[in-house]
């Protein structure tokens, strides 16, 4: 006995499934936190102070006039002593309401520290004032969290500092190079190169490991460059040799 699939049934003994979703809830309301957040909205109407743009709303709403920014009457309406463009509320012109406004999108657990756009995009879903993507871009610039965890994408690169032709005493200015993981010889797998930026530009190679600190490097420009080469103490002023390294 071979069990009848869907395509060999009966389409008249078929139950009818077109509507079996309808007035169907997936997460009823009750499993949800609803979190109104009434000291906000009392600070928003106790809050006097308002933007020329607004000010102008307000008038053309009483009078009949003209509206700022090329809007219309369907953008304005007032409800419960709040001011409200195309369905979002304003935000009067006050610096701590408006920081705690985006703190609110911005810096909470749940939101996660998002950049420019998604902070703005969470913040005018419900609010709006004269500049805010401006107001957000300048908030997050200064958050203090966001500049130590996220990478700097865009950093500035620094000009080339060209090196000023100036007399020098032999080796007062260096440039020093490591060149590492070369094939060993002699117990040494890499190569200190010091090179003069004076008006010689002599070269001396130093055998050297890749694994040499700070100490070992001093002492080996102290044993192999002056003192081997009988440059005077003179060579090394007050501050030290003035160089550069790089590791390749």
């Amino acid at each position: 006995m071979v069990q009848s699939d869907a395509l060999s049934r009966r389409a008249d003994l078929a139950p009818d499934t077109d509507d079996d979703n309808d007035d169907q809830t997936l997460l009823p309301d009750s499993l949800f936190v609803n979190m109104i957040d009434t000291k906000l909205n009392d600070l928003i109407r106790k809050t006097d102070q308002t933007d020329p743009v607004v000010h102008s709303a307000l008038a053309a709403l009483l009078e009949g006039g003209p509206f700022p920014m090329k809007s219309s009457l369907k953008d304005w309406h007032t409800a419960n002593e709040l001011v409200f463009y195309k369905d979002q509320c304003y935000i009067p012109d006050n610096l701590t309401l408006r920081q705690n406004m985006v703190q609110k999108y911005h810096d909470t657990v749940s939101t996660g520290h998002p950049g420019h756009l998604a902070t703005q995009i969470l913040v005018q879903r419900d609010y709006w004032w004269p500049g805010m993507a401006t107001f957000i871009r300048n908030y997050i610039d200064g958050c203090a969290i966001c500049q130590q965890h996220k990478i700097n994408r865009h950093p500035i690169c620094l000009p080339l500092q060209p090196i000023s032709p100036e007399k020098q005493r032999p080796f007062s200015l260096i440039t020093m190079d490591f060149i590492t993981n070369l094939p060993p010889s002699d117990g040494y797998g890499s190569i200190m190169a010091v090179v003069n930026q004076g008006s010689s530009k002599g070269a001396i190679f130093m055998p050297c490991n890749k694994n040499i600190d700070t100490t070992r490097t001093a002492t080996l420009l102290l044993d192999s460059l002056y003192r081997r080469y009988g440059l005077p103490d003179k060579a090394i002023s007050d501050r030290g040799p003035q160089f550069t390294s790089h590791i390749f």
